[in-house]
């Protein structure tokens, strides 16, 4: 971040202009200090066509602050970085600061979003979130698509006995499918779990699915997310193990605060995982149209 100019604003420039704080928020920019970062999202390709920025405060974002430092360097001689959108996504995308320490992993578990403590937040519009939220349906509705075209080709070959599509009746099921196995004659619950970025996006546990994750295991029954990556390119998935296991340790974080409080969901890093597994080649499944 540039040095304070005797001007209540950085000498962040758009179409030459500079960028002023608000009436409504008399420190947003003249808060930041040397050593604050920025990070930068552009739009368009193969030219940007718009770019928004995102400041990140040593002083009122600590925590993100820390965790940018962790994945890069910033401060060791660059002075920037380029990230993809997998790692974006760990970093920031909304999801800021707070991050829940598991003793039995050793390191960070989940991390909550909380927002700008006192500003506004990212501006959205209405119509934006709404066509955020109907493009997260057609993601995921084209996932399950995939996710049964594979599991039936998996019948055919014998290695499943059953395939039962339970999403596809009851959208709001704590999972998508339930199979069962031949060589063990388990049946398991399968969440499907589909980005059309990189592999290791960040995954959306909701709080009914990890009740019934965590269920599963004390009745005997298989538990698992088996994640779409890639979807508008050359699918890949790839079931990730210790899904009920992951389920009990942020359940039992849960129980630890106050009554009345519970959580809609968390994102969950897809490496506190056991994610092992092989990664599977989808590209013969569905497609866009």
């Amino acid at each position: 971040v540039s040095l304070t100019i005797d001007h209540p604003s950085k000498n962040w420039r758009l179409g030459s202009v500079l960028v002023e704080d608000t009436a409504d928020d008399a420190m947003r920019f003249a808060q930041l200090m040397k050593d604050d970062l920025v990070i930068i999202e552009f739009e368009g390709t193969p030219v940007p066509t718009s770019a928004r920025l995102r400041f990140v405060s040593q002083h009122r974002d600590e925590e993100l602050h820390r965790v940018c430092l962790e994945r890069h360097d910033l401060l060791a001689g660059h002075t920037t970085a380029q990230m993809d959108f997998g790692e974006l996504a760990k970093i920031t995308d909304f999801v800021e600061a707070a991050m829940l320490e598991s003793e039995t992993r050793g390191g960070p578990l989940v991390a909550r979003g909380r927002g700008n403590p006192i500003g506004p937040g990212p501006r959205r519009s209405p119509a934006d979130v709404e066509a955020n939220s109907v493009e997260q349906s057609r993601v995921g509705r084209m996932g399950e698509e995939i996710a049964n075209q594979y599991f039936q080709s998996l019948l055919d070959q014998e290695i499943l006995i059953e395939v039962t599509w339970i999403a596809d009746l009851h959208a709001n099921a704590p999972y998508d499918f339930i199979l069962v196995w031949r060589e063990t004659n388990e049946r398991e619950f399968v969440d499907v779990k589909t980005t059309s970025g990189p592999h290791d996006n960040p995954v959306y546990l909701s709080y009914a699915e990890l009740v019934c994750a965590s269920a599963a295991r004390r009745e005997g029954s298989g538990y698992r997310v088996f994640r779409i990556s890639e979807l508008s390119m050359a699918s890949k998935g790839m079931f990730l193990e210790g899904t009920s296991e992951l389920a009990e340790t942020i359940l039992s974080i849960i129980d630890a605060t106050p009554d009345g409080v519970r959580p809609l969901g968390f994102q969950v890093s897809v490496d506190l995982f056991d994610n092992n597994g092989r990664l599977i080649d989808l590209s013969a499944f569905g497609n866009e149209e």
